[in-house]
């Protein structure tokens, strides 16, 4: 890959898009080979997700980490890479990871996986554009770390002689005035999927298969349809999100105008450096407590509730089980702690591995997605279940999203997630059922996961 080194100077915008669109014209005036990174050093500042609000185009994608220390705002598309079949998934996954890895240690290329299993009742016609997954380089991204920001256009083979086009995009992305959060837009009606009643008939069916020793755990969701008066802002919802809840990856993905999946998960699939590999289970839940010591009380508790532990349990052996298939060696943290978030507390436990020879994106990806975290156990038999039970399609809900790099990746499940289509928006979340759990108990802790996304949406 041919890299176009960064201004040593931090700019403005403004200038950095004068700088940008000398930059593009001379990269474009000779053959493009691979994937062509320009890089423009900006003003620390600069806000990616105020600029992704102002830009004027229909494909966007945002990613931060879970520390706050990395994000990423990206717009248009220089490569994109998707499949309709989920069986076509890792041949699109070894595709992306082999193009990073040939293009340079700066290039990502961001996207996300549907859950392997279709609802047999529900409507997929809310996920068709977004496929069974979607991998993009941006065409233009702002990148922002904790010392550093930077404006960046990816160009590649079939971009040369094309610097008008790709000028114009430089000008929608840039040229706009900034974005502000919008205001909330009015509330018209929330429905539930399935309604309570209908929740407590799918509880005590499943409840029959544990008695029956069919499946041992299964994670159910729920589909929360709100409806406005009008467009739902996808992106200022985001930024509440992001704003309600720390320590959690914040993502967003639009296809195309008017159709968004945006979450704030708390959950790591795997981060990658190299051949090293970290996990994590993180199951059970409790919501944090209004004092101190109320909030000690309830996470003493969780640590010590022998269905918390058993749920958790799953989750863990899981991850075991995939660890075991992928690395020479793995460790597991002896001490499952408390991961304690603005308004809910769960039990996790980390791993730490070094990866066999041979072993790629896909080959993780595989054996991870999706944990007995969103699934159950057996996974195969639990996955079926749900798609008998839940009255919708889950999508990208519960899938996988994230990013690969050359010598790196990192992917978050997309949980905490909600789909916006228009005036509409659809909140996604669920809660495992194991032996001994029951629909009041389940139906609240739902409740409470979309609970900072209900405050996003109302207040």
């Amino acid at each position: 890959m041919d890299q176009i080194a960064a201004s040593k100077e931090t700019v403005d915008i403004g200038e950095a898009r004068q700088q940008m669109a000398e930059k593009i014209e001379e990269a474009l005036s000779s053959s493009v080979s691979g994937i062509k990174r320009i890089s423009i050093s900006l003003d620390r500042s600069v806000s990616p997700l105020k600029w992704l609000m102002s830009s004027n185009t229909d494909s966007k994608i945002y990613w931060s980490n879970r520390t706050g220390e990395f994000e990423v705002a990206g717009v248009g598309e220089c490569l994109l890479l998707a499949a309709e079949a989920y069986d076509e998934v890792e041949n699109v996954v070894t595709r992306a990871a082999q193009l990073v890895r040939n293009a340079g240690d700066a290039v990502r290329i961001y996207g996300g996986i549907r859950f392997p299993t279709s609802a047999k009742n529900g409507a997929v016609s809310d996920w068709t554009t977004f496929q069974s997954c979607r991998f993009i380089i941006p065409r233009f991204e702002i990148i922002k770390d904790n010392k550093q920001a930077w404006l960046i256009c990816n160009l590649k083979d079939g971009d040369a002689g094309d610097s008008r086009r790709i000028l114009r995009e430089l000008d929608e992305s840039l040229l706009n005035e900034w974005g502000e959060d919008s205001p909330t837009a009015d509330f018209v009606s929330r429905v539930d999927q399935p309604t309570f009643d209908d929740w407590e008939g799918i509880i005590k069916s499943v409840l029959t298969d544990f008695a029956k020793g069919r499946i041992e755990k299964i994670v159910l969701a729920r589909q929360t349809t709100f409806k406005f008066k009008e467009r739902c802002d996808a992106l200022s919802l985001l930024s509440r999100l992001s704003a309600a809840t720390p320590r959690c990856f914040h993502y967003y993905f639009q296809p195309q105008m008017d159709a968004a999946f945006l979450g704030a998960s708390p959950e790591r699939l795997y981060a990658r450096n190299g051949r090293f590999i970290e996990s994590e289970a993180l199951a059970g839940t409790r919501p944090r407590g209004e004092t101190t010591d109320a909030d000690f009380r309830m996470g003493e508790e969780l640590l010590h509730n022998e269905k918390e532990l058993r749920e958790h349990k799953y989750v863990v052996d899981n991850i075991k089980a995939a660890l075991s298939t992928l690395c020479v060696s793995y460790s597991v943290e002896k001490a499952t702690v408390l991961l304690k978030l603005a308004r809910l507390q769960h039990l996790q436990t980390e791993f730490k591995g070094q990866l066999k020879a041979g072993v790629v994106d896909s080959d993780i990806i595989n054996a991870l997605h999706p944990t007995s975290a969103v699934g159950g156990f057996p996974s195969s038999s639990a996955q079926v279940r749900i798609a008998e039970c839940e009255p919708f399609d889950r999508g990208w809900y519960a899938g996988a999203v994230g990013w690969l790099a050359k010598d790196a990746a990192e992917f978050a499940v997309a949980i905490r997630s909600g789909l916006v289509k228009g005036n509409e928006l659809k909140l996604y979340s669920g809660a495992g059922v194991i032996q001994g759990s029951t629909a009041e108990g389940e139906w609240e802790e739902i409740e409470n996961k979309i609970g900072s996304f209900i405050s996003a949406v109302t207040d």
